[in-house]
């Protein structure tokens, strides 16, 4: 279900982007501090949402087929405390 809800926030964000940039670069706005058409300084705002709903797509193609059981967040401090009781050098 969270998945679900990630990819429709996805989605929304997506489509306002897309409308947000559209209305910029029809108006013209440059960014006030660099010659840059702020159309373009915020573009990365497709490519990013594109990722991250391609990620949640993943996920809940995992969640699916039973190969993931919800969406999981890397604990770092936990993984490293269980490599410093196994003995496992992680410096590299």
């Amino acid at each position: 279900m969270a998945a679900l809800l990630c990819l429709l926030y996805c989605a929304l964000f997506l489509v306002g982007s897309w409308e947000y940039l559209a209305k910029i670069k029809r108006f013209g706005i440059a960014m006030e501090d660099l010659p840059v058409p702020l159309w373009l300084a915020h573009g990365i705002l497709l490519p990013g949402f594109l990722l991250l709903a391609f990620r949640f797509s993943q996920l809940l193609w995992k969640i699916i087929h039973k190969r993931a059981d919800g969406i999981l967040l890397g604990d770092e401090a936990r993984d490293a405390l269980a490599d410093r009781e196994s003995g496992e050098d992680t410096r590299r």
